[in-house]
């Protein structure tokens, strides 16, 4: 039998602790599982070594006395130097469990001839009035996704977007569906179908790989489209001994397509072939009209449209005034296919089309004076919506309304409320050795420039907060507090509900609802009032401690003294579980669920499957204080004042990165307004990034002011007057207070 070494830094100590190569007992060696094995006991308790040179390999096995390199170690700030540290934690290897890894990497929309967007990017698949578009900022890696609400207003929401997926669409479940291409090693792709639920900002579920239907290298999903049961797909390939020729097809992946893990595997979905592709026809995209599918696109000789009947793909007529399109608009509204726009390097098109089965094509608007390259096209109440993506200034765009049949054609401009800004939300900035805490989107997030500006006393100790627009809800000993934060200079109380019970955790949910996890029980309330909370709902757990919920894929994710739990959001009853210990805190990410946790005779970190709750990657730390969360996809950890981002390896271990950071940053928090609410002991403390008038003590070097809080060597103000004592900056922050400074002779 082996013992598998996994270094932690956090679970060691330094050498004036342990000096040689001093042999430790373990801790509690009669509670590690393996432990009825004596001879297992003595030898885990020589693996308590020193470790401090060598080398440090993923998955490696160390033996007693083996060394770690010291570059793995946190560098001395004064010698500058690595310092030793010794490796005190071990266990047995099993066989490993395939993790999935996220890479979440700017992707810009390729430009040409100034606002002219190539194929591939120039929209995805809409359904239910609503389109995905890419985010074109330099922040990158966002999706925008688009609502039309009444009167024409257009709602903007988020959501992450996968370095390697080809594109994203909504379908009429509610949920928004991908394709990954994922490059293999041996060298190809495999495809991946991906689900995200309507309510996620960008967890991305593997639902499993969708096969390749031929061996061609060359192989490539071109356009798809989700009807909330079956995927249908046009694939491209390239084929032939002499000259290669393009082979273009059809194909339906049966539904429904869910997440189902089975012996810890994912599904493999086949596509079933349904019809041949004209192989000149490029820029398809595919639509539903009623039960029938259809394919749009363009060759040399214009627009082409085809239904689907059988295995075949019918061609209709279309229009000579249609045009070659090499980037078009088009979208399904009450039962007709729309048309706008687009154009080619060469012709801008500023006309509307409409095609329906009773019909057939339809020209509703030509000559248009708006910006029709790349358009939004909803509809509702009658009225068809089409809506510049490409502001004229600011936030200004383009919007052309009429009825569905071509009437009262109107150009005019709206303003998008949400457009040129990215969806601003806090994140920790994480640059491989520090990690602080700060306001930004996906891939860029600016660190507080005032961090701990202000602070709130509440009078007893705060374990947690949530919070709603302007209202703040505080979780003490006994009771959930409700304030209103409207105003950054005070927080006004508005009432108090008494639990008589410990609130450990607060979620806010869509629908006017909050959930609160308490040392007696579940919560579930009703937000609508804004000055009180008003309970719906109570779950009594006596002598069970609930520490930590979390709303996740509609069901309710729970921490408590037996372990995680997942409940139904309603009446929660419990769904699955897992007994291991209490589960002080955990962080869902990528479908994947961090949790600590720790029993009588050991603790531990455990990386699994957020659905199944199936055990992916663990260690055995212990952390007497901690915090753990997740940001941009990955797992961070406070332990003892430590702070680490983490991942799982295929080999069951954990991987650590230390960082420097702030534990009181990784707790939950609520941002309003620019202004992140953080709770720390008994206060609520607030920190910005928004410009502030200079507050003297709190530390940070503002405008107007000479030091705040800091001190210096009198010899640095003038080495002529002093060569000895310290200066400390004076209570207004205008200067340094020499008083203490003097000189000591030669």
């Amino acid at each position: 039998m082996e013992l598998y070494w996994n270094w932690r830094d956090d679970m060691v100590y330094d050498d004036a602790d342990y000096a040689g190569s001093k042999v430790e007992t373990p801790r509690n060696i009669s509670g590690f599982p393996w432990a009825e094995d004596s001879a297992v006991a003595w030898e885990l308790n020589d693996f308590y070594v020193v470790l401090s040179s060598g080398v440090k390999g993923p998955g490696a096995i160390y033996q007693s006395n083996n060394v770690i390199n010291p570059e793995f170690f946190r560098i001395d700030v004064t010698t500058g130097q690595p310092v030793p540290r010794f490796a005190r934690t071990a266990r047995l290897q099993y066989d490993p469990i395939p993790l999935t890894y996220y890479n979440f990497s700017v992707r810009d929309i390729p430009l040409k001839e100034d606002k002219y967007i190539i194929d591939q990017y120039h929209y995805f698949e809409k359904r239910l009035s609503e389109l995905v578009v890419d985010k074109r900022e330099a922040e990158g890696a966002l999706i925008q996704k688009w609502k039309v609400s009444t009167g024409g207003n257009i709602d903007i929401t988020y959501k992450r977007k996968s370095s390697s997926m080809l594109a994203m669409v909504p379908s009429i479940d509610g949920n928004d569906y991908g394709i990954e291409k994922r490059p293999l090693v041996e060298g190809g792709a495999a495809y991946h179908l991906v689900r995200s639920l309507s309510s996620s900002f960008g967890d991305w579920q593997d639902l499993g790989e969708i096969t390749v239907p031929n061996n061609e290298t060359s192989f490539e999903i071109e356009a798809y489209y989700h009807d909330g049961q079956d995927l249908y797909v046009t694939t491209k390939y390239l084929t032939g001994n002499v000259a290669s020729v393009t082979v273009k097809e059809l194909y339906r992946v049966p539904g429904p397509i869910i997440l189902i893990c089975e012996g810890g595997f994912l599904p493999v979905h086949t596509p079933i072939k349904l019809a041949d592709v004209s192989p000149d026809m490029e820029h398809i995209t595919i639509h539903a009209l009623g039960e029938k599918k259809y394919l749009l696109g363009s060759d040399s000789t214009g627009m082409k449209l085809y239904e689907l009947t059988g295995t075949e793909l019918i061609a209709i007529s279309t229009p000579t005034g249609i045009g070659v399109r090499d980037f078009y608009n088009a979208a399904v509204v009450d039962g007709a296919l729309y048309l706008a726009g687009g154009g080619n390097p060469s012709t801008e098109y500023k006309d509307v089309w409409k095609y329906s089965s009773s019909q057939g094509w339809q020209q509703l608007a030509s000559g248009l004076n708006a910006d029709l390259y790349k358009v939004f096209i909803a509809g509702t109440d009658g009225i068809l919506y089409l809506t510049s993506q490409i502001p004229i200034s600011g936030n200004i765009v383009d919007q052309i309304t009429m009825t569905y049949d071509g009437g009262s054609v109107s150009v005019g401009k709206i303003t998008l409320a949400d457009f040129s800004s990215t969806a601003h939300e806090y994140c920790l900035y994480d640059d491989g050795a520090l990690l602080k805490g700060g306001i930004g989107s996906y891939e860029t997030c600016q660190p507080f420039t005032h961090p701990w500006y202000k602070s709130f006393s509440i009078g007893t100790t705060v374990y947690s907060v949530a919070g709603k627009g302007d209202r703040l809800y505080v979780g003490t000993n006994s009771t959930i507090r409700v304030y209103d934060i409207s105003d950054p200079n005070a927080m006004v109380l508005k009432s108090t509900f008494t639990t008589n019970r410990r609130v450990y955790d607060l979620e806010v949910a869509e629908g006017d609802i909050m959930y609160a996890a308490t040392s007696g029980g579940i919560y579930k309330f009703n937000t609508a009032n804004p000055n009180a909370l008003s309970q719906l709902s109570f779950y009594s757990t006596p002598y069970n401690y609930q520490y930590r919920i979390q709303l996740y894929n509609d069901k309710l994710y729970v921490g408590d003294d037996n372990g995680i739990n997942i409940r139904n959001k309603d009446n929660f009853a419990r769904l699955a579980y897992v007994n291991i210990g209490s589960a002080f805190d955990f962080a869902i990410a990528n479908g994947e669920l961090a949790m600590y946790w720790d029993s009588f005779w050991y603790s531990g970190l455990d990386i699994r499957d957020a659905d199944t709750l199936t055990r992916k990657a663990w260690e055995n730390p212990y952390c007497s204080t901690g915090e753990l969360t997740t940001d941009h996809g990955a797992f961070y950890l406070s332990c003892d004042g430590y702070e680490y981002r983490f991942a799982g390896l295929p080999n069951t271990y954990l991987d650590f990165f230390e960082l420097n950071g702030d534990m009181r940053e990784m707790a939950e928090n609520h941002l309003y307004n620019g202004w992140v609410y953080i709770p720390d002991g008994n206060k609520v403390k607030v920190s910005t990034n928004n410009d502030v008038p200079a507050v003297c003590g709190n530390g940070i070097l503002e405008p107007g002011e000479v030091c705040d809080g800091d001190s210096v060597y009198c010899e640095d103000i003038d080495p002529v007057q002093w060569n000895a004592g310290t200066a400390y900056c004076n209570s207004t922050c205008t200067g340094y207070d020499t008083g203490d400074c003097y000189w000591s002779g030669c």
